[in-house]
């Protein structure tokens, strides 16, 4: 963003009230202050009047919205000011009763006896770990932070935790002509967030029964007062039972008193990656699908067991993994595109956003559901003991390896009940494996980084693959792996590029296991939709 979006001139002329964490006179007379923009550095800068010293600095990245609002005497600094107006229109009666009439201000100076203007700045910085509060972090009130002068560098924010609310409040100098101060808000929600649409209306899903079960106390808590913040138009929805999102995804009869999501300019779930898979499921089954996918824009707030997806957007942001932290790429509105993938067995087919796993993934994840109420330590106990039974799956795989021309373009997979071609760079392998997952994101879960060289939308499946010749020892040491990556370059790993794949299971009994949701088993196929979708993030490199 340049600076010719910024109306210097008018923005200077809009005086604030220097707050009193601010103010160096530590007096009476309540000095004054602008805003200022340094385009270079994307920040904004409060300066004082006159001097024209730098009192604090906001960094635009930070703020999600700014609003004026009229105060009624709410504050210590107003009382002042009116009764510094008070003794000014005394002394001035007394001393010269007879130069003005009776209609007329007792002083040239002019003061706002009712009320004030104040300019509020909603922002979330991101801080050090040591200055967070408890209140804060649920978002519920915003820590007392010192002015900074300094602006941050790329090593400040490697120390920095969790977004928390810190917003800045203004009393706008009384004057006869405020005229200014709606364009300095303006510009400033222009610059702050330039892929943010006004008019944009989100439907917002809420699952109460996600992970611990708080996905209602974090939609009350942190993201319907961080939208008022931001000035987002919203409709928002509980769901009551399993399906509830795949039905309300779906096309609505023309009757129907419900607004069709086709409405909508986004949908936003607060919940696990469960939920996310339903929304997609019901939006394939919509005659005018790839319209929808093309028009929404998903956001996702996690507040489930994993937050696969949730975590995937935020480490592509590189923001961290709190609720505020989620909801607060939501509050921004920069999208991006991301990569979907279609996948079909002997009789359905699946719209998918996140990994596909078989054999021992599957076997952790769907067989652990039998201890869910452990949370996400489930997945910790069943991994010990599938390292300890080892159990080997035969299947043949084939898969078709990304080309310059295939890597935004949609490669078909054949009917799955026709052989692969055998003149289109297929190749095929039958094996016995221990390990087979198949990814789009970087994250399956917030702890498991599987794959970590996944982009958003590169078009590709990383397929991560670990056959029988390896010990219980290397196996246990590629699981704890994934939680930091570290799997990546340990023997015994191998990750598959392809545009798409088709894997046939030899071995019986094994379980097909699609976004954490068991799926049909038996022969399963693949491909890539590049760029399907667009999901709230900060703008990124893909």
């Amino acid at each position: 963003m340049t600076s010719k979006v910024w109306p210097k001139k008018t923005a200077e002329s809009v005086k604030l009230i220097i707050p009193e964490a601010y103010d160096p006179y530590n007096g009476d007379v309540l000095n004054k202050c602008f805003i200022r923009y340094d385009a270079d550095k994307g920040c904004f800068l409060v300066v004082s009047e006159g001097d024209e010293k730098t009192l604090d600095i906001i960094d635009s990245r930070d703020i999600i919205g700014a609003s004026v609002e009229v105060d009624l005497f709410g504050s210590a600094q107003i009382n002042s000011l009116r009764r510094q107006a008070t003794e000014q229109s005394t002394d001035s009666s007394t001393n010269s009763p007879s130069d003005r009439d009776d209609n007329e201000p007792r002083t040239d100076e002019v003061n706002d006896t009712q009320g004030a203007a104040i300019l509020k700045i909603f922002a979330y910085p991101r801080v050090h770990p040591s200055e967070r509060s408890m209140l804060s972090s649920c978002g519920a009130s915003p820590p007392k932070r010192k002015p900074n002068t300094e602006y941050r560098t790329a090593s400040d924010e490697e120390k920095l935790g969790s977004r928390q609310a810190h917003h800045w409040q203004f009393q706008v100098a009384p004057s006869e002509d405020l005229s200014g101060l709606s364009t300095l808000i303006e510009a400033i929600r222009t610059i702050s967030k330039p892929g943010y649409n006004p008019k944009d209306k989100l439907l917002v899903l809420v699952n109460p029964y996600s992970g611990t079960k708080k996905g209602t106390q974090i939609f009350n808590d942190i993201v319907a007062p961080m939208f008022m913040e931001a000035g987002i138009d919203y409709d928002y929805l509980t769901t009551t039972s399993a399906n509830h999102a795949f039905e309300r995804m779906k096309e609505q009869e023309k009757d129907s008193k419900i607004p069709d999501v086709s409405e909508y300019d986004g949908v936003v779930a607060v919940g696990g990656d469960g939920i996310i898979h339903e929304m997609f499921q019901g939006i394939r089954t919509r005659s005018d699908c790839d319209e929808i996918l093309s028009k929404l824009k998903l956001g996702v707030v996690g507040s489930g067991t994993s937050n696969g997806l949730a975590k995937t957007l935020s480490h592509a942001s590189k923001e961290l993994d709190s609720a505020i932290d989620y909801a607060f790429l939501v509050a921004k509105g920069n999208s991006e595109k991301m990569d979907l993938s279609q996948y079909e067995t002997s009789s359905s087919k699946y719209l998918s956003f996140l990994t596909f796993s078989w054999s021992m993934i599957a076997d952790i994840d769907i067989e652990s559901e039998a201890i869910r109420f452990m949370g996400f330590l489930r997945m910790d106990i069943w991994g010990v003991l599938s390292v300890l039974r080892m159990r080997k799956y035969r299947a043949r795989f084939s898969y078709l390896p990304p080309s310059d021309e295939s890597n935004h373009a949609v490669t078909k997979c054949p009917s799955i009940n026709k052989p692969i071609p055998t003149d289109e760079n297929w190749v095929t392998d039958e094996s016995d494996f221990l390990l087979f997952w198949a990814s789009q994101v970087t994250h399956a879960a917030e702890k498991t980084h599987n794959s970590p060289n996944s982009k958003l939308n590169d078009g590709v499946f990383e397929i991560l693959v670990v056959r029988k010749n390896v010990s219980r020892l290397r196996m246990a040491m590629i699981l704890l792996g994934l939680d930091s990556g570290d799997h990546v370059n340990m023997p015994g790993v191998e990750f598959i590029r392809c545009s798409a794949y088709r894997l046939e299971p030899i071995t019986p009994g094994s379980f097909n296991d699609l976004d954490g949701e068991v799926i049909e088993a038996g022969p399963v196929q693949a491909h890539v939709m590049p760029g399907a979708v667009r999901v709230f993030c900060t703008p990124i490199d893909t």
